[in-house]
């Protein structure tokens, strides 16, 4: 690329660019042009909407020209959402200039054209003038930065280019000047030193009363593995070129129509939410999740990409082991450890039985693999069986446990000590000494 500044020394050029800038900003800013206009003979019929000004960069300083492979463009924001038509100050350096200049429109440099279009290069004036390029009305979002690439189909060379026209000072706010390596295939910013702020350009559009459908809402986020009758979270989010609400319609097994709808009870989701919907399967398999959406006129996108969910069968805990003594003594509590593992690495509940009629109830959840300990008190002399089972946070029991016999022999005592006994319960904090030589 090369910084190509081109000065005017006849004052008849001097008076013709001041009559460019004076009179065309007066005739081009913020007003309508009419491309349908009627007579009485002549009714509007079929007509498109009227286009109008949207942004410009009007006072041509000088140009800067470019060879291919390299390109220039130039970034703007538009505020109507449909794109009629763009111009740009364009010279040709050199006569009969080979080739096409080519003008695209991208939502990103380095993107494919949203739109493009062509004029003979050959074609461009050899003094520099406003150009215009006009292209199939496209859907552009208000306030998203769009991008004109201004680039060629042929081999100019240094004597032999087009060149687009330049603007210093009262810097365009709204965008930026950009510049292609096409030996390097990198974009980079034109800064300060080159003596200039934007690419002189207009563009033209309206606001569009047609329905738009949905942007395609994005791959769904979730587990990827999971079990049958576990529910699932997963989510995605879309955005409606109108800014209508939506919903979103699921397809859980991957066969392109919608199993579930959710529409947020009726009142739909705001464009551009995260939203959530939860699933469960009850059949093993491997299934591909996508969804779509559908704005509050009945505007369908097309479906997201699937993500690959793989359901496998809910397996219980394996039964519990029992650890601790096998004899002890009546009214003495005794401490027993128990531990199961989840091969789901699902948290746990225990249920203990102690063999005297009572049970722990469900105790829990802990993690799989975790080692707990349970207390019980023993209140008659016996032999008593210990068993345990097990169960996940899905309510997927285990078989019970292998038993553990254990024995609780007679203990005679004194009055005296069933006194103090008595007491120690009633008085719990009191005669720590007394306590500590009996044993309690």
């Amino acid at each position: 690329m090369r910084n190509d500044v081109l000065m005017r020394g006849l004052i008849l050029g001097i008076i013709i660019l001041f009559l460019m800038t004076s009179i065309l900003p007066g005739i081009y800013a913020n007003t309508e042009i009419d491309i349908n206009k009627s007579d009485d003979n002549h009714p509007n019929e079929n007509l498109v909407p009227l286009d109008q000004l949207d942004q410009q960069v009007i006072n041509e300083d000088g140009y800067i020209g470019v060879l291919p492979p390299d390109k220039m463009a130039q970034s703007f924001k538009p505020t109507l959402n449909t794109l009629t038509r763009i111009e740009i100050v364009a010279m040709e350096d050199s006569p009969n200039c080979p080739g096409n200049l080519l003008i695209s429109i991208r939502s990103t440099l380095s993107g494919t054209d949203l739109t493009s279009t062509s004029i003979p290069a050959n074609s461009v004036p050899r003094s520099g003038s406003w150009v215009e390029f006009d292209f199939p009305d496209i859907s552009v979002i208000p306030e998203q930065t769009y991008f004109i690439i201004f680039h060629a189909d042929a081999s100019w060379t240094s004597s032999n280019l087009l060149a687009w026209g330049v603007h210093a000072g009262n810097l365009y706010t709204r965008g930026e000047p950009w510049g292609y390596d096409g030996t390097r295939g990198v974009w980079w910013k034109f800064t300060p030193d080159f003596d200039f702020d934007d690419f002189c350009f207009k563009t033209y559009g309206y606001n569009s009363d047609v329905n738009h459908n949905p942007s395609t809402p994005s791959k769904p986020s979730g587990p990827t593995s999971g079990n049958t009758g576990i529910s699932y979270t997963f989510s995605t989010s879309t955005t409606d070129f109108d800014n209508d609400n939506v919903k979103y319609g699921w397809d859980w097994d991957g066969d392109s129509s919608v199993d579930q709808w959710d529409d947020n009870n009726g009142s739909y989701y705001t464009s551009g939410t995260t939203i959530s919907t939860v699933h469960t399967w009850n059949i093993v398999g491997t299934y591909d999740v996508k969804v779509k959406a559908e704005d509050e006129h009945g505007a369908l996108s097309d479906w997201s990409p699937a993500l690959s969910v793989e359901i496998t069968p809910n397996r219980p805990p394996d039964p519990p082991i029992i650890t601790g003594p096998v004899e002890g003594k009546t009214g003495r509590v005794t401490y027993y450890n128990f531990t199961s593992i989840d091969l789901d690495t699902d948290q746990i509940f225990y249920f203990v039985e102690w063999g005297d009629s009572t049970n722990s109830s469900w105790i829990g959840p802990y993690p799989s693999g975790a080692l707990i300990t349970e207390s019980h008190a023993w209140t008659a002399k016996g032999e008593y069986v210990i068993k345990a089972k097990a169960k996940d946070i899905h309510e997927s029991e285990s078989n019970w446990s292998d038993p553990l016999p254990i024995t609780m022999p007679y203990i005679y005592k004194p009055p005296l000590l069933q006194f103090l006994e008595l007491l120690f319960q009633r008085v719990p904090n009191a005669f720590p000494i007394l306590r500590q030589l009996l044993g309690y």
